[in-house]
């Protein structure tokens, strides 16, 4: 997956949680109080600036009423089929190279995370 595609389903992933809070009519402030998030943070994941962690991603599919799906790409069940549709997976994983080159364009010199 190249960065473009890692940012275009960062911001996927944004909306769909900025569009659930709005339908449950939640502010900001409240859904950061029922994960115990700053209301800061909470907006940064929304305007897909902040990749949220595992447990983050958890916390806030449980506030929110949503699953954290998961299925395999080959099964014929309707979830499956919705995700499908909305996704683009490549079969090649990353190369070693590829790894490397990603995280030395993330550190700078100083060995600083931009």
């Amino acid at each position: 997956m190249t960065e473009e595609e890692l940012e275009s389903k960062r911001q996927e992933i944004a909306q769909t949680l900025k569009k659930r809070r709005e339908e449950l009519k939640l502010t900001q402030q409240e859904l950061a109080d029922k994960v115990s998030m700053s209301r800061e943070t909470i907006s940064r994941m929304e305007a897909g600036k902040f990749w949220l962690g595992m447990k983050q991603y958890l916390l806030i599919c449980e506030a929110l009423r949503l699953f954290p799906a998961i299925a395999e790409m080959e099964a014929k069940d309707e979830i499956a089929e919705a995700l499908r549709s909305n996704w683009t997976a490549k079969p090649k994983a990353m190369s070693i190279e590829d790894a490397l080159k990603l995280k030395e364009s993330r550190y700078n010199k100083d060995g600083q995370h931009h």
